[in-house]
């Protein structure tokens, strides 16, 4: 109910759902759950595996599709590991390339690495929530682009160890 409330007062609010089948114990409730949080983020990062267990036997764009649709996100993304992402805002839609970790460790917080990135650039240019889906393609794929980098170099180690500002 909190995370409504902020989305109505025009906050940024984000969601990265980081689902764990294996920690849930009911999984209609949980996913109800998640779908009403869908419709009060400004900003939606989510995986593929994500998506396909919130959304089972539904193909994956047609799942992400139905979510764009029912989210009232200003900025969408669908994460693909090594497939990279797809990026859907209001006025735009695009995938961006995943980065090769050299050398790969493991994957242990790459999503969290990614959204966070996310987050940290729409904060640097000091956005309202209604701007996010006003920002020009170019600046969008710098974002991405720049949040897929993040999420490779963490990937490089093991464990979460999120890049530094000089790193990237």
């Amino acid at each position: 109910r909190k995370f409504g409330e902020l989305y109505q007062k025009g906050l940024i609010t984000s969601l990265d759902p980081n689902v764990r089948p294996a920690v849930v114990n009911d999984r209609g409730p949980y996913v109800e759950r998640i779908m009403r949080m869908v419709k009060h983020a400004c900003v939606l990062k989510l995986s593929d595996e994500d998506l396909e267990y919130l959304c089972p036997d539904v193909p994956q764009e047609e799942a992400f599709k139905e979510l764009c649709v029912n989210s009232s996100a200003q900025l969408l993304i669908l994460t693909k590991g090594i497939d990279g992402a797809t990026v859907h805002t209001p006025k735009h839609k695009f995938d961006v390339s995943a980065v090769l970790a050299d050398p790969f460790k493991d994957t242990v917080g790459a999503g969290d690495t990614f959204m966070g990135t996310i987050l940290v650039e729409l904060y640097r240019r000091s956005l309202t929530a209604q701007d996010i889906g006003l920002l020009s393609l170019e600046d969008l794929q710098r974002i991405v682009e720049r949040a897929t980098i993040a999420a490779s170099l963490n990937c490089q180690f093991s464990g979460c160890n999120p890049p530094y500002e000089k790193d990237l």
